[in-house]
């Protein structure tokens, strides 16, 4: 039988008036029929609805966006050489259908294991699909992107246990790798849970580590891979699941004494759930804007300049938006930003902006884009989170210290030789500061 050659056909685009599965973010899914699309959505018309509906692609849930652009945008189909799996393309006679137009269905996925040699399974995003080897037309080993054989949560996955992290440094690792991937949504993720291990004086901060050492005083280890679950559970924000754990957990112990401490705990995240949304909301989108600014930071392509803007013109509203993602709000809901403007803070915290204050202060005293370019992620992030906090926290005081690494005499001095002038602050002698709400 005289075929297409398959890499003809794996080159067509998507056409309007085509009919696509649609998966959105709550996971429903439906057959759509495509109307249009842009760089910034796709315009679908849906079963039973008369006129049709324009979605951006945030609103489709990662993966199927993902597919939807790269077929009708082109978009996404270079990868780099890590992110390429030996697999197989196949052609089954099953799919094969020439009226009333031509078509034949190409398979790509990766091989899995089967005990019967007379089959070969193929997994190709969240399925596995079985094929009889006589019935193969076509068949051939082929090099494939991740993306289109692994979902988004395996390649997570992947990531995370390859990492295993176990604090905020770990969480921050996964994070950076994850924006290389180009999963943002996941980075930031990734970046909100380093966030939530960076601040123990926080209740989410205090809890998590509560169940650390919880995990610690436990001999079986049974019991403490449950207590690691828990804190999987918590960092994902499933509170019931946590709870669930820690009473079998609290049931199982014998100790007196770690039995009380799991019950404690228990009730401490119970409160903490059942407290005001409000309260959490607020909490919450600082928490937000910190893991936005290290998903800037890690990606080296920013420029400086386009940081900067970014701070002034997005973050807000990229903020707003992932805060009405994770909370599920609704049009009657009130509107977050002002939850976040009209909060009540007691508190005074303080930030450093650290070896970025001569940009601040003096930037005449070097080449801020160059030292963007070339700093530290950890100065990044400082310089970032004092601009932030500027525009969007309530600056109480600002002050100054003594420079940390010329101790404020502004030169550096090397053994018997003549001072030179401090790398760190540039001659500035100090670091500016920060007190806000």
């Amino acid at each position: 039988m005289a075929l297409i050659d398959p890499s003809m056909v794996l080159a067509q685009e998507g056409h309007r008036g085509e009919s696509v599965d649609v998966r959105f973010l709550n996971q429903r899914e439906e057959v759509a029929i495509v109307d249009g699309w842009s760089d910034e959505g796709i315009r679908l018309k849906l079963e039973g609805i008369s006129s049709s509906i324009y979605f951006s692609w945030s609103q489709l849930e990662p993966q199927c966006s993902k597919r939807l652009q790269r077929k009708f945008l082109g978009k996404g189909k270079t990868s780099r050489l890590g992110d390429r799996v030996p697999g197989y393309r196949v052609i089954d006679r099953k799919g094969i259908d020439f009226f009333p137009v031509p078509h034949i269905e190409i398979v790509e996925g990766i091989s899995v294991p089967s005990s019967d040699p007379a089959v070969i399974r193929l997994k190709t995003g969240s399925r596995v699909r079985i094929f009889s080897r006589k019935d193969l037309v076509y068949i051939r080993q082929v090099s494939l992107d991740r993306s289109e054989v692994l979902t988004e949560s395996e390649r997570v996955g992947e990531v995370v246990n390859r990492v295993r992290p176990g604090d905020e440094k770990g969480w921050d690792e996964v994070g950076r790798e994850l924006m290389q991937m180009g999963m943002k949504d996941r980075a930031i993720d990734a970046f909100r849970r380093a966030e939530v291990l960076r601040r123990p004086d926080l209740p989410e901060g205090k809890l998590y580590r509560d169940l650390i050492r919880i995990r610690r005083s436990l001999r079986l280890d049974q019991l403490k891979t449950e207590i690691l679950r828990a804190q999987d559970f918590f960092l994902e924000q499933e509170f019931p699941s946590v709870l669930e754990i820690l009473k079998v957990v609290g049931k199982a112990v014998k100790d007196y004494q770690v039995r009380s401490e799991i019950q404690r705990t228990g009730k401490e995240i119970r409160i903490w759930w059942r407290s005001s949304r409000e309260e959490q909301i607020v909490v919450e989108w600082g928490r937000v804007i910190d893991s936005l600014i290290r998903s800037k930071v890690a990606d080296r392509s920013i420029t400086l300049t386009d940081a900067e803007a970014y701070l002034r013109t997005h973050l807000m509203s990229d903020t707003d938006r992932l805060i009405r993602l994770r909370f599920g709000f609704v049009k009657e809901d009130p509107d977050p930003v002002d939850l976040w403007e009209e909060r009540s803070v007691a508190d005074v915290r303080k930030h450093s902006f650290g070896e970025g204050s001569w940009v601040r202060v003096r930037p005449d005293l070097g080449n801020p884009q160059e030292w963007w370019k070339n700093a530290d992620d950890s100065f990044r992030v400082a310089y970032l989170k004092g601009l932030s906090i500027e525009s969007v926290y309530r600056v109480l005081w600002t002050g100054k210290k003594h420079c940390s690494h010329c101790g404020g005499k502004g030169v550096v001095f090397a053994t018997g030789a003549q001072g030179s002038v401090c790398p760190t602050c540039r001659g500035l002698k100090i670091e500016k500061i920060l007190f806000y709400r």
